[in-house]
């Protein structure tokens, strides 16, 4: 199953400061020569960076593949608003991450849990998640008909 995230779904007003949470990525958009080709137009653009520290006004961000580097910023706050911003490095290029833009990333699931876990009708979950994968391919080739 493939999830694409469109643009604009991942506001969070509320949020004001950037937070270390374990299942939280800041979003940034790329420039267009640096977007990922062969990806739709509204994901090839986008890339996540999660907080790995925070120490006053240092910031620690974890991005790229796997998220195995570490990029260092600086966070700006909005004198008026007081939102927090920041810009990272990231390409030869300044992206800038906002506080109030980010996923909430669910816990992996493990190939034990997918198999040894169990719906209320008894099927694996693993299998839960095929019938319902063919259930919404299904629905939408109805849809495009």
């Amino acid at each position: 199953m493939i999830c694409y995230i469109q643009p604009g779904l991942n506001f969070h007003p509320t949020s004001l400061e950037f937070v270390v949470d374990d299942n939280r990525d800041y979003r940034a958009v790329l420039p267009p020569h640096l977007a990922e080709p062969g990806l739709p137009k509204e994901v090839a653009r986008l890339v996540y960076f999660r907080l790995k520290s925070r120490n006053g006004n240092e910031l620690t961000f974890l991005g790229d593949f796997g998220y195995s580097r570490e990029y260092h910023c600086k966070v700006l706050k909005s004198p008026t608003m007081g939102k927090e911003v920041c810009y990272v490095t990231f390409r030869g290029v300044r992206l800038l991450l906002e506080a109030s833009v980010y996923i909430r990333r669910g816990k992996p699931v493990t190939d034990f849990e997918l198999d040894n876990g169990r719906v209320a009708d008894g099927r694996t979950l693993r299998q839960y998640i095929a019938d319902e994968t063919t259930k919404e391919r299904k629905q939408q080739r109805r849809n495009n008909n």
